[in-house]
């Protein structure tokens, strides 16, 4: 395992997209490190000295990093060739994350703040505005995602009370799709996830249930709830645990009997959405599997089977699951939890890689799936995965 220093605790990793560099985010400092890995020699600061930092991604070109500043004053687009700085002003300050690029790469989508209306604005890869769809029917956007074919863009409110989303063509600005729950018992929307071949829309909401909607009609085909008590006895339990005789040896033991009891955290009465929902949701690279967690039982993660409709695994962790990863090319789900390992979910089976001392809060695959990025407090580490 190779490592490299960092100043200060690292918050985020990303790998360029052609796996040449890895950025790490010191928020703390408002600083971006950026590292190469074939030039061990050469290194790359970015500081915003009159705003910190709250938000970082690569530009699809990997030659650009596009930071977002605090209080979303304005997003900042540094050149790594030229060393300029470009500037995109007016965005909007609830939704994160504020702007994404679109899979081809040719598109950038910003959400930006118009007075009494919202709208996203879209821009080339050079940087200049190409068109704005304002979301009449929404009024306010809390959150947004490009479809997989970069044809269409789904906008959200995030109303603790109500699920409303919109889907809007590229080319022309039209409406293509519409969703508003009927149901009072369904409630607002926390994050979404695509399936890669944009069969289905995963929202995650705050009642701690996954609903999947179809692309065609935009309505719920199938729930997925997380409960603390778990039944099903089809599905593979597994949880962290070591021996008296090896504390230092982590293992995942297969748990048969049920029920499993799945601890939850207390709900904090001064801000009661904080444990609320599900608020991470993600699709394997091959759309086969999809893995959540709900807010208020943060060590576990559940793995259901989109093929099937069910729940497939359920992981349990001794400390909150920090951050997950998907290979980009076989079903291989990377998870931390803050700890010294790696847990890996693969054909329903779960490995440990123990990671030297280093406490791992955030993981990241490179885009050949050989090699994970740990990032630790101080230090990012790499690990070479074999090959399935």
């Amino acid at each position: 395992m190779v490592s490299k220093t960092l100043v200060t605790n690292c918050k985020y990793i990303q790998w360029s997209p052609d796996s040449q560099y890895i950025l790490c985010a010191l928020y703390q400092h408002s600083t971006i490190q950026v590292f190469s890995l074939h030039s061990p020699d050469w290194k790359c600061k970015l500081r915003h000295s009159v705003c910190g930092i709250v938000d970082v991604c690569w530009s699809p070109d990997s030659r650009h990093i596009l930071t977002t500043a605090e209080f979303h004053v304005s997003i900042c687009i540094w050149s790594l060739v030229s060393h300029t700085v470009k500037y995109i002003t007016c965005v909007k300050e609830t939704t994160k994350p504020c702007f994404s690029f679109s899979s081809d790469g040719s598109w950038l989508a910003v959400v930006e703040d118009q007075g009494d209306l919202d709208c996203i604005s879209i821009f080339s890869a050079s940087w200049k505005l190409r068109k704005q769809i304002s979301c009449v029917g929404l009024g306010r956007i809390e959150g947004f995602s490009w479809t997989p074919d970069a044809s269409a863009i789904c906008v959200w409110k995030g109303a603790p009370d109500k699920c409303q989303l919109q889907v809007y063509e590229i080319s022309t600005g039209e409406l293509r799709g519409n969703f508003q729950s009927s149901e009072s018992r369904m409630c607002g929307i926390k994050a979404v996830a695509w399936m890669p071949s944009g069969q289905f829309l995963a929202l995650a909401c705050l009642d701690d249930k996954i609903r999947l909607l179809n692309h065609i009609t935009w309505q719920p085909m199938v729930e997925f709830p997380h409960s603390d008590i778990l039944l099903d006895k089809v599905c593979t339990v597994y949880q962290e645990s070591f021996t008296k005789e090896q504390p230092s040896k982590i293992s995942f033991e297969l748990i048969h009997g049920r029920p499993v009891i799945i601890s939850s955290l207390q709900m904090d009465l001064e801000n009661p959405t904080k444990l609320m929902g599900t608020g991470l949701a993600v699709f394997s690279s091959c759309g086969y599997f999809l893995a959540t967690r709900a807010d208020k039982m943060p060590a576990a993660l559940w793995i259901w089977s989109i093929k099937e409709m069910a729940l497939q695994s359920v992981i349990v962790h001794k400390q909150p699951v920090t951050a997950i990863c998907w290979a980009p090319v076989e079903p291989r789900l990377a998870i931390v939890s803050g700890s010294n390992f790696v847990s890996l979910w693969v054909n329903k089976k779960v490995m440990v890689h123990m990671t030297d001392q280093l406490c791992v809060s955030d993981v990241r695959w490179d885009h050949s799936g050989e090699c994970l990025a740990l990032c630790a407090t101080t230090k990012v580490a790499f690990l070479q995965m074999p090959a399935l």
